[in-house]
């Protein structure tokens, strides 16, 4: 989760020079919160791409952001979706392949690149999901000898410390430095 903590210094500078004027508070935090928003959403995406197998368009897919007003002054942004195949992120090969003797890599990080599958992982081509990788855990043919080989949703990877890191402290900066344009930019409405 990323949590956005607010300097209550620059709130209670925009609060003394909008006060005189009638709902311009509200207003202003609203359209800080809502830029910082989107701002949010785009450092999320390209943190995550940085460090993972993921396309930039995947990850925007999964965020919905709900944004400020002068009546609720929260914004959020979720992101909700399923887990998703190993060939979604980084697999070689993406298809059975006849004969192939070496086997299937794989990664989900950028970092350390790919990776040898343990030797009994193998792929079918289901009707519904397509092709799908499965590791043997016991002998014989039948399915509940067989594991399917998980990777983790675009949710969970978001979540990683060093990205919600990154993305709180720009939020943070960014919230700050839009409240006070959106505070001088009700002043000069003034007559």
């Amino acid at each position: 989760m990323i949590n956005v903590k607010i300097d209550q210094k620059s709130m209670g500078k925009a609060y003394e020079l909008l006060r005189h004027v009638p709902g311009a508070f509200p207003r202003a935090v609203a359209a800080a919160s809502n830029r910082t928003l989107e701002g949010m959403r785009t450092d999320t995406v390209r943190e995550t791409q940085e460090k993972y197998f993921v396309k930039p368009g995947d990850i925007r897919k999964t965020l919905t952001l709900k944004k400020a007003s002068s009546g609720n002054l929260q914004a959020t942004m979720v992101s909700k979706g399923g887990r998703r195949k190993l060939s979604q992120y980084q697999l070689t090969p993406k298809t059975p392949q006849a004969g192939r003797q070496k086997g299937f890599k794989g990664a989900v990080k950028r970092e350390g690149g790919l990776k040898p599958l343990p030797k009994d992982t193998f792929m079918l081509d289901t009707p519904n999901a397509g092709y799908v990788l499965f590791t043997r855990i016991g002998s014989g043919s039948a399915w509940r000898n067989i594991k399917h080989v998980h990777s983790p949703s675009i949710p969970q990877i978001i979540k990683n410390k060093e990205t919600v890191e990154v993305v709180q402290t720009r939020a943070q900066q960014v919230f700050e430095k839009r409240l006070m344009h959106e505070t001088m930019r009700l002043l000069k409405l003034l007559p």
